[in-house]
């Protein structure tokens, strides 16, 4: 997987596509949003606080993303890639919906931050179970979608 450390033009929409340059971006969008909200928020407020929480989440999430990014998966692991690349989606995913209020923002890419698709891990993880011969993974990751309720 592909760690660029630029946003690429290319639409986002697998964890495979997903480089440090969209993670950056998206997530010093929602802090600067938030850093205007916590400045009208009265000290102690319901807004302030939520505003902190949503800072919290949103560091905590580009900081994982990054991690994943950055650490090589297992070439010889077919299940460590998988997780990986499930991890990957998953992150990205919250960091886009915790963005996602400002989606209507002049400098929101909706071209770009989208949500991303389970199905190219799974393919991934298919083509490399039938490699190894893995008829149980193979079982296994078709009934994935299913279990999570989306469409692979």
């Amino acid at each position: 997987m592909k760690n660029e450390d630029h946003v690429s033009t290319r639409l986002v929409r697998y964890g495979t596509q997903v480089t440090s340059g969209d993670v950056r971006a998206l997530g010093q969008f929602v802090l600067q949003r938030t850093e205007s909200a916590l400045k009208d928020a009265p000290a102690g407020s319901a807004a302030g606080h939520t505003a902190l929480g949503l800072q919290a989440t949103v560091k905590t999430l580009t900081g994982q993303l990054t991690a994943y990014l950055l650490s090589p998966a297992d070439p010889e692991s077919a299940w460590n890639r998988l997780a990986r690349m499930l991890a990957i989606d998953s992150a990205w995913n919250l960091l886009i919906e915790a963005a996602s209020p400002w989606s209507r923002d002049p400098d929101y890419d909706q071209e770009r931050w989208q949500r991303t698709k389970l199905k190219e891990s799974l393919v991934m993880a298919q083509i490399d179970a039938a490699k190894a011969g893995d008829e149980q993974a193979l079982e296994w990751l078709k009934a994935v979608p299913d279990s999570v309720g989306q469409p692979a």
